[in-house]
């Protein structure tokens, strides 16, 4: 199991929360660094979304 830090505000992480819920996503990787991009470009995906 791995653990990530995340800093952003609690709207940020109540928002990708809600997304990976409404996609049923169960989030498997490897890698630290591709998880690491990932995240962010959600978070970019929701400021986006807003």
């Amino acid at each position: 199991m791995q653990t990530i830090t995340l800093r952003a505000d609690k709207n940020t992480i109540d928002k990708l929360l809600e997304f990976v819920s409404a996609n049923n996503l169960n989030i498997k990787i490897d890698k630290q660094d591709k998880i690491k991009d990932e995240v962010l470009d959600t978070i970019e995906q929701l400021k986006k979304a807003r």
